[in-house]
């Protein structure tokens, strides 16, 4: 990634997480209290904060202001992000790892208070390596997932897999030549078999011509196809 300039503009972001029992802690602190936190760190440096994106209270999966950050960070409108913990980036390890390689292939650093990371220093350019790596590993291992699940597909001619078309429907011969010798028309067997009465025609003809099938010989075929 590029390297964060001696004095980069900062950008801060909170969230605070729902709350757990016991003593506050990093992840669990208010939005006030992260931003004050925040702030003095980065006055302690010499930092200027020149953004500040908080999330609204009890936003979940919807994060505007996150997505917010990742568009100022692509309009280059600072070099580095400030947050209490990694926790508020993301609510899960795949997800942090995308948005950290997002933020690192744009040229923006990291700072995380409860972790003691921060990007400028060797151990904080040394695990944003790694989460390059993290990142171009999650992304083969999807890309061989999705060829795995499209093969049976690409051999079936579908996306799903499954065969083209309607699913056939096998007429059960026996049943419907005794359904005739009930005295069912044609038309009302093939409704009642759920088969177009062309194709049932054609089924007893083929059957015709096959050996004895569940006790009815040769002769009972023809003579349910004559009547």
């Amino acid at each position: 990634m590029t390297a964060v300039p001696r004095r980069p503009r900062v950008a801060l972001y909170i969230r605070a997480s729902r709350a757990v029992p016991g003593p506050p802690s990093p992840d669990g602190e208010a939005r006030e209290a992260q931003a004050l936190r925040l702030d003095s760190f980065c006055a302690e440096r010499g930092w200027p904060v020149v953004a500040l994106y908080a999330e609204p209270g009890g936003a979940g999966r919807q994060r505007p202001e996150l997505e917010r950050l990742r568009h100022d960070a692509r309009e280059g409108r600072f070099e580095l992000v400030a947050v209490a913990s990694l926790e508020a980036l993301a609510d899960s390890l795949v997800g942090l790892i995308r948005l950290l390689d997002e933020l690192s292939r744009m040229g923006v650093g990291l700072v995380s208070l409860a972790e003691n990371i921060e990007s400028a220093t060797a151990e904080g350019r040394a695990m944003f390596r790694l989460v390059g790596v993290l990142a171009d590993l999650e992304s083969t291992l999807a890309r061989e997932r999705a060829l795995r699940g499209g093969q049976p597909a690409r051999r079936r001619g579908t996306r799903s897999g499954g065969a083209i078309g309607r699913p056939r429907r096998r007429l059960d011969c026996v049943r419907a030549l005794e359904l005739r010798r009930q005295g069912l028309s044609y038309r009302r067997i093939s409704q009642r078999m759920g088969v177009p009465l062309t194709t049932l025609y054609a089924k007893l003809r083929a059957y015709e011509d096959r050996t004895v099938v569940s006790g009815i010989g040769q002769q009972t075929v023809h003579e349910s196809l004559r009547s």
